[in-house]
């Protein structure tokens, strides 16, 4: 469902939905308590797609055409498939006449980035223009255990110390920040430092917080608990 940004009065937005349809539908799933509905927001940057965006995207196709033999052409439509997947519908592309949205192409290559986690596809082409300071990229990294700076095999780096006899156990990761790096960046940063670290490989060491459903998958305990 999108909806529209119908006034803003303060700092109280009030949001306009266009379809009747969808009103009837909300009001079947929440029993005509319309006091119960919960909506996230995203505000989308109505800006068209930048060159450095296409070129990304064109970039890490090529590497992965490289590794699995599969057409660029074929993995540009099927990429829009999953696109369309994933966001009900939605319509996405990256010719010169296209109206497509910078928001749109970042959510396309968040899911081109996931893939190539999720199938270790080595990037070569890509490397040097990764996002590697937007979120999504770090967030993989840590999903699927990749070092941010290489990309081997990875450590989950707790970037904010829990403190002197804390039981990591009973800590609730869900306020703490985290990193991915390999066995020989972690053991650096913790020589260097994060301001060194940081100056020299050009990347954000400040970490990101992780979801529940992460952190289970990562083995990371506690992060159910409240305090």
């Amino acid at each position: 469902m999108r909806i529209k940004t119908a006034q803003i009065v303060g700092n109280e937005a009030i949001y306009k939905i266009s379809n009747q349809l969808e009103v009837e539908q909300l009001k079947t799933m929440y029993g005509d308590d319309i006091g119960k509905i919960e909506i996230g927001i995203e505000y989308i940057d109505p800006r068209r797609f930048s060159v450095k965006q296409r070129k990304l995207f064109f970039s890490l196709l090529n590497d992965i055409y490289r590794y699995t033999g599969q057409g660029v052409k074929e993995l540009e439509e099927y990429f829009y498939q999953e696109y369309y997947s994933a966001t009900f519908g939605g319509v996405v592309d990256l010719h010169n006449s296209s109206g497509t949205t910078l928001s749109e192409v970042n959510l396309l290559i968040e899911i081109v980035i996931n893939f190539i986690f999720e199938w270790n596809i080595p990037v070569n082409e890509a490397a040097n223009i990764l996002p590697k300071n937007e979120a999504y990229f770090l967030y993989g990294c840590c999903k699927y255990r990749k070092c941010m700076e290489c990309g081997l095999k990875a450590d989950i780096h707790h970037v904010d110390a829990l403190g002197m006899g804390s039981n990591r156990n009973k800590a609730n990761h869900l306020k703490h920040h985290f990193m991915a790096l390999c066995r020989r960046h972690h053991q650096e940063i913790e020589r260097i430092g994060r301001k060194a670290f940081s100056d020299k490989y050009h990347l954000p060491v400040s970490g990101i917080k992780l979801d529940l459903p992460t952190l289970k998958k990562l083995n990371i305990r506690g992060g159910y608990m409240n305090d």
